[in-house]
């Protein structure tokens, strides 16, 4: 459906470093003049990148917080959550992390495995993908997710190679708040 849109096309981005192109292209969001609250970084599979990884890894002078009821307080905040966390929100632009074959979903290539055996996931990332309103990405580091291959040619495809020594240096993980219900 997104891919449909007259608006921006969805983004299929091949990097090296998920986390941190994740916060290259929020603060490009920003800069371009939108506010920080319309942007939100998701994880698909907390296991592998946890919102704690995300917000280790914040870029100096950025402001984030997790997903709760009352982010559009705090619009200064870019949003971090996990996908099982969107559902009733909307952003203008969504950036999801982990969107890769064997992460999400698991095993697909196993013979006795279909997609169609992985409908709740799909459901899931339908869920997180309509979450953008205007923008959405999906960030991958070896084989993007089989979920994607039909509708991968209505996408942008692009690969980003980030400098290992433009990233920041990590920050301690701090433990994030339990989002309230």
């Amino acid at each position: 459906e997104l891919a449909e849109k007259e608006s921006a096309k969805p983004f299929l981005v091949k990097t090296n470093h998920s986390v941190a192109a994740a916060w290259k292209y929020a603060r490009e969001w920003r800069d371009g003049g939108n506010a920080p609250f319309t942007s939100c970084i998701l994880t698909v599979d907390p296991k592998k990148i946890s919102t704690d990884e995300i917000l280790a890894q914040v870029p100096d002078g950025t402001q984030t917080q997790i997903l709760t009821g009352d982010f559009l307080e705090a619009p200064e905040n870019f949003v971090v959550a996990e996908l099982e966390q969107v559902k009733g929100f909307e952003f203008l632009q969504v950036i999801i992390l982990g969107a890769e074959k064997d992460v999400f979903p698991l095993n697909v290539d196993n013979a006795d495995v279909s997609l169609k055996d992985h409908e709740r996931d799909l459901l899931r990332l339908y869920v997180g993908i309509t979450r953008a309103r205007d923008e959405v990405r999906f960030l991958y580091e070896s084989e993007p997710s089989p979920f994607l291959d039909g509708v991968r040619e209505k996408m942008t495809e692009v690969e980003e190679v980030l400098d290992i020594k433009e990233l920041p240096e990590p920050k301690p993980e701090p433990k994030s708040p339990k989002p309230s219900p």
